[in-house]
């Protein structure tokens, strides 16, 4: 399962994708209701894939708490080595690309993040 908020998002939906054309039965959620909905049917041997250029995105956070909760092994896609999401997750990979104030989330940051699918 890939979840993702925003542009991080896009690049769960784009794992997800990718999965599936290698014939991994995935799923991408970017909405807090339906990700709370399958959450809540993990079992242990499932993974729950996280991208969050800044580890903190709340929805997300949760989710992990979530997984957690059910026994499922959490992979963090993030560019913030001390983030909350990091804390949580069994693993996490950082990312480069730097987001800033005026652009909101840069190409360079998503790309990072599609780069380890």
């Amino acid at each position: 399962m890939f979840v993702g908020f925003g542009a991080s998002g896009l690049a769960a939906l784009e794992a997800r994708d990718k999965m599936n054309r290698l014939g991994i039965d995935s799923d991408a959620f970017t909405d807090r209701f339906t990700m709370t909905l399958k959450l809540a049917n993990l079992k242990r041997d499932d993974l729950v894939v996280a991208f969050s250029h800044s580890g903190e995105t709340p929805e997300v956070v949760n989710a992990f708490r979530l997984a957690q909760k059910k026994g499922a092994y959490t992979l963090a896609i993030t560019h913030s080595p001390h983030s909350p999401l990091n804390e949580l997750a069994n693993t996490f990979w950082l990312t480069s690309g730097e987001a800033g104030p005026m652009q909101g989330d840069s190409i360079s940051t998503r790309i990072s993040q599609l780069f380890y699918y």
